[in-house]
Parts: structure tokens; sequence; C-alpha cells
């Protein structure tokens, strides 16, 4: 009993303990059946009753009712009474068959019910899928999340694990040689703990084959492994206890309590940061997320009718409405190809283009990798009714024609720099105001701005006027020219150029260039990132104000900003201030990420990293980068160019606001603006144009 009550106080400050019990899961039941069962079992072996045994059995019969895994009881069940119980051998055999039997029974009765109704015991089939180290990663994680609530490598998990197994191996060897395993001098706390241990590793070889033959997508996740970890505590507080017995040295008991308050200690932070966070958001569907959902009040105001969603469960609980889910890619119990899938979107997508029925696809729901992806749906050209930070809902209104959001009034364009007909041209857009929403276009150009050898082209607002200007870097006569047009009024408007610089701003080895508002005056300097023996430096420079007008260098970086393997740098106003930060998409082990630094504000000053993205932003195959105000409020978004199935398309998502936050993709197109041959893209504040 002590180890129990040892145990529960190291696992009631944990967070997994907290966050299992503030769900109605079976865990709750399945671990006071299984702990009521062993502290049974223990009382057993020290006054075999077979009594005090079928009441035993009928816990683990519960246990078992509440989760096949329980059959790992069975184990501890049968040999209690083979090592510990009285008479003789066909006695002890007996009582152990009678135990199993008891407690079996109920789940038989349940599994014939189950085969007679529904045709199959338990709804899976036997197919081959071995656990691999990715399983054992996730054990030794788990297993040292449960000990301490710190952030270890993978390598220092693994050690840990394998740490507390051998601990457990090493007491029991020493109490064996002692003599203390022997049936007549069994204590309790001995009792409990090989009890305990045999029930762990009974669960453990259970959930392993189970994942291999049965459920591969069963995880060693914390939610899966709390009973083990509960019952391998209790174990190993009692192996403490008699281990401190056993060798006569008393300071050693209370040495492992000290160890064990510090643990919980350590532990308790998390959990209170844990419960303050489900207080105030809630978890599953009383969360905040499905709580304050746009996609989940949108559908409840839509009159009843089916409903596709890769988050079918929380639409059809939250809602009423009949909710399917999309055709799964692979069954991700046997990791078996669908092979009916491509039959199955293909209706799915059917029956939403003819009105039958709405897809609803929820961001937050990526875990589920075995559904049809953003991209997936995004290429079968739905009509798309609502698109909201959460999620999209394609399909059509009750008449037929498709409901995008307003779009907003904005002054951002979208530049273009496209071959055609074997001519550089120069095509504005206007942003989309939506996922898939109408693209009008703002104009054409075909005068010298796009003509020569473009190295760069930029949108720089250099006199601060509020409208942009195209500077571009071209290579004339063998040399580096940065030239400034004034933004053309119509497709035969001539290109007129405001401003120009040969040195310094063009010259030297230029990686990137780009206009940054490094102190929100209006006016924009000229960012270069330029390579100097070797080494990587951001420069800021003015803008030059007319035709070979001088420039100062105002600022400088070394590291951090354009240091690493830097693929795309832009100009981003993450915040909406007026101050121009800088975006950089930087490869780390081949995974690109997205960092957001504050601009330098004079030479070599310091720089801050204010925000971070790993995916969707500069995941996938990434052909361009820029930041662009579409709604006008201030703060940018960040569109990108990228190729998904073979097929290009500019995604617009929100500015993350800091380390890793959450964004969602708010805009999106296919055509016109990154059709056809593309050569450069670049956001402008519009002017005066014509059509």
């Amino acid at each position: 009993m002590s180890a129990i009550v040892g145990a529960l106080g190291v696992f009631l400050p944990s967070t997994h303990v907290l966050a299992a019990h503030a769900m109605a899961w079976s865990e709750g039941p399945f671990i006071t059946f299984a702990l009521a069962a062993l502290l049974a079992l223990a009382a057993y072996a020290l006054r075999p009753d077979r009594r005090l045994l079928l009441a035993t059995a009928l816990l683990v019969a519960a246990a078992l009712c509440t989760r096949y895994v329980g059959v790992a009881l069975l184990a501890p069940l049968v040999a209690a009474p083979v090592a510990f119980g009285q008479g003789n051998a066909r006695r002890r055999l007996g009582d152990a068959w009678l135990s199993a039997a008891v407690a079996f029974l109920p789940l038989s009765l349940w599994l014939l019910r189950n085969l007679a109704v529904g045709g199959t015991a338990t709804g899976r089939s036997l197919q081959v899928h071995l656990f691999g180290m990715s399983h054992l990663r996730d054990l030794a994680k788990t297993v040292q999340g449960f000990g301490l609530s710190v952030s270890m490598p993978a390598w220092a998990q693994g050690l840990y694990a394998i740490g507390v197994g051998a601990s457990l191996v090493g007491a029991l060897l020493i109490l064996g040689r002692k003599g203390c395993l022997r049936k007549q001098a069994l204590s309790p706390q001995i009792a409990s703990a090989c009890l305990g241990l045999l029930f762990v590793g009974m669960y453990l070889a259970f959930t392993l084959a189970s994942i291999s033959l049965w459920d591969a997508a069963t995880a060693l996740d914390a939610r899966i492994l709390l009973p083990a970890m509960l019952v391998l505590a209790m174990a190993g507080i009692a192996l403490a206890s008699a281990l401190a017995q056993a060798l006569h040295r008393r300071a050693l008991w209370p040495v492992f309590v000290l160890l064990l308050a510090c643990g919980a200690l350590v532990n308790g932070r998390s959990a209170l940061a844990e419960a303050a966070d489900i207080h105030a958001n809630g978890r599953e569907y009383t969360s905040r997320f499905w709580r304050e959902s746009k996609v989940i009040s949108y559908l409840k105001e839509l009159p009843d009718g089916l409903v596709y969603s890769n988050a079918y469960d929380a639409i059809g609980y939250l809602t009423g409405k009949r909710a399917l889910m999309f055709p799964a890619k692979v069954d991700h119990v046997t990791l078996k190809p669908n092979p009916g899938y491509a039959e199955q979107l293909r209706r799915m997508v059917e029956e939403c283009k003819e009105q039958k029925s709405l897809i609803v696809s929820v961001d937050a729901v990526a875990y589920r990798w075995y559904l049809p992806s953003a991209q997936d749906l995004e290429m079968a050209e739905l009509p798309v009714l609502r698109a909201f930070p959460d999620g999209v809902i394609y399909g059509q209104a009750a008449s037929g024609a498709t409901e995008p959001a307003a779009a907003p009034s904005s002054h951002a364009l979208i530049a273009t720099l496209k071959a055609v007909e074997g001519e550089p041209r120069l095509i504005f857009y206007h942003a989309p105001a939506g996922l898939w929403t109408p693209v009008a276009s703002a104009g054409a150009h075909r005068s010298a701005i796009a003509a020569g050898e473009v190295r760069f082209m930029f949108g720089l607002d250099h006199d601060g006027d509020g409208v942009s200007e195209i500077a571009t870097l071209k290579i004339v006569d063998g040399a580096s020219v940065l030239l400034i047009y004034a933004q053309p009024a119509g497709p035969e408007e001539p290109a007129v150029v405001l401003a120009s610089n040969r040195q310094p701003i063009p010259a030297g080895d230029v990686r990137f260039m780009f206009g940054v508002d490094r102190d929100g005056d209006g006016v924009e300097e000229v960012a270069a990132v330029k390579v100097v023996g070797g080494t990587s430096y951001l420069y800021i420079y003015t803008a030059p104000t007319g035709p070979g007008a001088e420039a100062a260098m105002v600022a400088a970086n070394a590291a951090p900003i354009p240091s690493g393997d830097v693929r795309w740098m832009c100009p981003v106003d993450y915040d909406g201030d007026g101050v121009t930060e800088i975006a950089v998409v930087k490869v780390l082990e081949g995974v690109p990420y997205l960092y957001i630094y504050t601009c330098p504000k004079g030479m070599w000053t310091g720089v801050q990293q204010v925000a971070a993205n790993a995916a969707p932003i500069p995941s996938g195959e990434l052909h361009g980068l820029f930041a662009i105000d579409i709604d006008d409020d201030g703060p940018d978004e960040i569109a990108v160019v990228k190729t998904v199935g073979g097929t290009r398309y500019l995604y617009i998502y929100t500015c993350p606001t800091g380390p890793w936050t959450g964004v969602s993709r708010v805009a999106a197109n296919r055509a016109p603006i990154v059709s056809g041959q593309l050569l450069n893209i670049l956001p402008v504040k519009s002017g005066a144009r014509g059509p």
C-alpha cells in the first residue's frame, strides 16, 4: 500500500496524469481496476485465500472489459496462485485456471456478441507491421517524460530508460542473492513489486505485439503507457524500500525519498502550467479552438446536409450534422494502401460540385496524415464557399454560386515578370482576397523596365510618397547598375528612370537585394546581401534620389541575418508598426526554416529574432517568398510560390507573430498570377495605372 501511495505521490503532480484525467478516456477506470487487482494479489501472496483470488479475478474482468490490454493482468493473476497459493501443485494450477476463466468470461461473452452482430470480434485483422526503432525511441521518451518533465536529447532519453530498467533488474538480483525472494521470506513490498513488474512486462509485450500484428496506429505515448508507468513507479518504490531493509542501510531509503521529492517538484511545475492551460483553454471538443472555431460557427448556421471532413468527429459532435471522414489514402491501422482511394476521392469531389455535400478541411487536423491534404483538395479545383483562419469550406451555396469572403480594399499589388511570346513583360495583379477568389489584372507593361539582363527586381518607395517605384539591378556593359523606374501608368507608357546608382549599392557579389524601411519614416532604403571574402554581409544604403545620385551605407549586419544556408530573404512588417523586419528562409540539416529578425538600425548594431516558422510557410518545393499586406490592416502577410504535384501555386499565410507561433493560409491563387513563364514576382504599393 505504501508503494502505491508513493507512486501516486510521484505521479499526481504529473502533466501526463493530469491530462489523462481531464479527458473522458478509459485510462482512469482501467488504472483503478488494475491497481486494485495488483494490491489484492499482493495481499493474496502473503495470505492465500481462494475467495480473495476470485474477487481479484472480478477486478481483472472489469479491467479487461475496459481495455483489451488488461490481458496483461492475467499473467500476475495466474502467477500468484501458482507461486504463492496453498496446497499441492494440482490445486494451485486449478486455482490459476479458475481465476483466469472468471476474469476472461465477461470479455469472452462480449466478443461473441460482436462476432454475432458485426461479423468480427474486435474490428481488427491480422497484418504484420513490426515495431521499429521509432517505437523504441517513443518508449524511451515516454519513460523519461514520466520521470522528469524536462527536455532531453534522444540519446539521453534512451540512457534514462535503460538506467531505469537496469536499476530494477539490479535490485531484483541483489534481493535474490540475499534470499528475499523466497516464499518464506516474502515481504509485502517484494510481493507487490514482483507482481507489478510482471504486469508491466506483459503490458509492454502486448502493446508491441498489437503494434506489430493488429494496430500500427498505436502510439507509445503518455496516454497508452500511463497504467504501466504508474505500476512501474509502484514497483520501483517497493523494491527501494525492500533493498534498504535487506542491505541494512537505513540511509538509503531517505535518500531515495528525497530524490522522489525533487522529481515531483520538477514535474509539479509543468503540471501547474498544464492545469492553468486546461482551465483557460479546455481540451479537445471543449477547447477554445473548437469553441471559437469560425468553421464550426458557420456550419451551425447552414441547413442540415452531408459534410466530408478531416475533422468529421468534431463536426458531427459540435454541429449535429452528418459528417463522414475523407477517403483514406492508406488504412492507418494496417498501413495497407486503400485500393479504392482515387475513386472515392473523385466521387466525394463530384458530390461537392453537384451541391450534394460540403467538404471541410480544418488546418489543425494535419495529424491525420493518411487523409487527403489541403494541397490534394486544392488540386481538385473545388469551389470555395467560405475560407476562415482555421479552415476552408468547399461547396456551393443553395443558389449554386460560390460565396467567397468579401474582398478587402487593398493598395497591395503583385507585379510579375513573365516571358510572353519570347518578350519579357511586367504584369500587375490585384492580390487575391481569399482562397481561390477571382483575381483581376491591374495592367501590363512591355517597356524597358523588364528589358535587359535583370538580376533583381523589387518594389522601392525611394521618396516616401506611399507609392512603390520599380527598382532593378541590371547588368549594363558588364557592370552592375541599380535603376529605379516610376511605376508605369499604362501598357505603352515610356519607362522613366527616376534614380540610379553604380557605386556602392550594386557593386560586388550581390546575392539578395530588396527595399526596407528600417526607421519607419516612410522612405525606404536599399538592402543588399553581399559576399566579401567568403562571408555574407547585409548592407543597408540610402536610396538614390536622382540619376547617378550618391548613396550612403547606414546599417550593416554579418550575423545572424545573412549567415547560414540562406535560400530566400525579403522585407516584412510583421507587427504593422511601419518599421521593416527581415524575413529569411534558412536550411538547417535539410529542413527549411523561416526566421524574422529586427532590421539593424546602424552599423553592426544588434538584432533580435522576433518570429519563426517551420511549417507550412517555408516547407515544400519553394520557389519564391515575399511579404504583402493584402487587407491593408498594417501587418504584412507572407506569400510563397510553391510547386505541388507539378503545378505552381501562390499561397499567402498570416505572418508568425512570435517564435513558432501558428499561422493560417488566408489566400491562394493558381492562375493567372503564377501561371505562364514566370521570371520574377514582387509586391508593390499601387499608384495610378490604366487598365
